[in-house]
């Protein structure tokens, strides 16, 4: 309802604000809207995909891995009974294994699955990421759907991620961050419709992507924490709702760890993680579980964060920004350098035009949550501090090394709080914003000269 008289508010009196109107209720413009969003944001991420590339392109060994590429391409490449180059990280690796085991192996698989479909270059690579980046934008509508908010309001939280590089990219580049948060959306959303079993399994399965899918149990803590701490404050909580509450997470929990335990185990008997500089093998979940979290521990910064690594709460701020991958043409005369021209950025980093919100628009989700209570802010409140706590806590007191693209699954939680925030906005005031939202992608997109 508010969805609608904000929309009326807009677009009347006249004849063309009443057509606009009534076209913006029609129930499929929405869906028409997120269509075009989701053929946006596929076309700019498909885009050049073969680049960067030596001159002249005609095998793999000519295309440049982009960031961490290195580590999963070269594992999928393994994996798929492909050479890895000579010289380049895991070359020499058992063919069939995932020496890439410091990760579970079900993201690697998707990348093995893509060489063996599009072959060993870009397309095979990245074609998971390019559709799991996707399906993220159609469950970020379907979970603020579920979450109780309007269509519109979903359009917008999905518009937002669009234009969002450091979702644009990795949606892009063969990394696992996308195929994890694609299963913690579709976790999320089986939470809220109340099915916690189905919520936990599809949970666990993410987890064998990446292990950080599991922070997704902590934030739904904090949500019904938040629950129970509003229905508290107006009336007196029953034992059995708070009861059935607790009983749900609980078969969630419960059911993320079967899910896990019972996938991975799969995974290691049909693709056995391998560790180059043990060279040992894997053979159950448990040993490689243990692995996984022995090599996080050893990823540490006593003296703080050095080169491309961040602490958790400067992010918001902007700082942290890490330059994947530039290539720059350089013009010469009498062998000199006379200009400089960038021809390639793969940046990490966010749209700094959603981080101006940010703070503002959590602050407004944690007022909101005291006072209505509304599903839409327990949600944003809820996935952030599940999110951001932990990475938070480790890098404050673990001295563990952290990099800003771990702010990769938090980001629903600062999409919602935005939107939301920017729906109290005037006309005017939200069509600027959106228009340095544009120009904020603009100037992050990957390929300059064409922007």
């Amino acid at each position: 309802m508010t969805e609608l008289l904000n929309v009326e508010r807009a677009l009347q009196p006249g004849a063309t604000r009443g057509r606009l109107y009534r076209l913006a209720s029609d129930p499929r413009a929405p869906l028409a809207c997120l269509a075009l969003i989701a053929a946006f944001s596929l076309g700019a991420r498909l885009l050049f995909i073969e680049r960067p590339c030596a001159t002249p392109c005609r095998t793999a060994a000519d295309h440049r891995l982009i960031f961490d590429e290195a580590y999963y391409v070269n594992a999928a490449r393994t994996i798929a009974g492909v050479e890895v180059p000579a010289g380049a990280t895991y070359a020499g690796s058992p063919a069939g294994r995932d020496p890439n085991a410091e990760h579970p192996q079900l993201g690697k698989l998707v990348m093995a699955g893509g060489i063996k479909l599009f072959g060993d270059g870009p397309l095979g690579w990245r074609a998971g990421s390019l559709a799991a980046g996707t399906v993220v934008l159609l469950l970020l509508f379907a979970l603020v759907r579920t979450a109780g908010g309007g269509p519109w309001l979903g359009v917008g939280v999905a518009g937002v991620a669009s234009l969002d590089n450091l979702l644009m990219v990795h949606g892009r580049i063969a990394m696992l961050d996308v195929y994890a948060l694609a299963f913690m959306l579709g976790a999320a959303i089986l939470y809220l419709r109340e099915r916690p079993l189905s919520a936990g399994l599809v949970l666990g399965v993410g987890a064998c992507v990446k292990l950080v899918s599991g922070y997704l149990l902590f934030a739904f803590g904090v949500m019904e924490a938040l629950r129970w701490l509003h229905r508290r404050r107006g009336t007196t909580v029953s034992v059995a709702a708070a009861g059935a509450r607790a009983t749900a997470l609980a078969l969630c929990i419960a059911a993320t760890g079967i899910g896990y335990a019972v996938t991975l185990q799969g995974l290691d008997l049909a693709v056995k993680p391998y560790d180059p500089g043990s060279a040992r093998t894997y053979s159950n979940a448990l040993d490689h579980t243990r692995h996984m979290l022995d090599s996080a521990t050893r990823i540490v910064s006593p003296g703080g964060p050095q080169g491309i690594a961040s602490y958790p709460w400067t992010w918001l701020e902007g700082r942290g920004t890490i330059p994947y991958l530039t290539v720059q043409t350089e013009a010469r005369t009498s062998g000199k350098v006379v200009r400089r021209e960038t021809v390639v950025a793969f940046t990490g980093a966010v749209n700094p035009f959603v981080l101006f919100l940010v703070i503002p628009a959590l602050a407004l989700a944690i007022r909101r949550v005291w006072t209505d209570g509304e599903t839409l802010d327990v949600l944003a409140v809820g996935w952030f501090a599940g999110m951001m706590v932990p990475f938070s806590l480790q890098a404050a007191f673990e001295d563990r090394t952290t990099y800003l693209y771990y702010i990769v699954v938090a980001l629903p939680a600062l999409y919602v709080a935005v939107v939301r925030l920017v729906q109290r906005l005037p006309p005017a005031a939200v069509i600027g914003w959106v228009l340095a939202l544009v120009i904020g992608f603009a100037d992050l997109y990957p390929f300059p000269q064409i922007m």
